[in-house]
């Protein structure tokens, strides 16, 4: 987990101090998107390979699935919230 935020903070802190190249800015959405495929690919194949999930899949599978629907639908409500909020200051200026 560690890494994980080293790794954010990493990226925040080149991303202010940095004046980042104009053809990664371009790309960011493209590499965003290849790296979400990639780790929910990999962690399809981590849950597949596990055999007590894949066994408990019956049991667990309802509130997974309700559980995942929850955090999605709530990442959007405060991703559309947000750009709303960045759009509406964006245009005071």
């Amino acid at each position: 987990m560690i890494y994980l935020l080293i790794a954010l903070l990493c990226g925040f802190l080149l991303g202010i101090f940095r004046n980042t190249p104009p053809k990664i800015v371009e790309a960011r959405h493209t590499l965003l998107r290849g790296g979400i495929i990639f780790l929910v690919f990999t962690m399809g194949v981590s849950i597949g390979t596990n055999s007590q999930i894949a066994h408990n899949l019956k049991s667990i599978g309802g509130k997974a699935l309700l559980f995942a629907l929850s955090s999605a639908l709530g990442a959007l409500c405060c991703a559309y919230l947000t750009e709303k909020y960045l759009r509406e200051r964006r245009e005071k200026k």
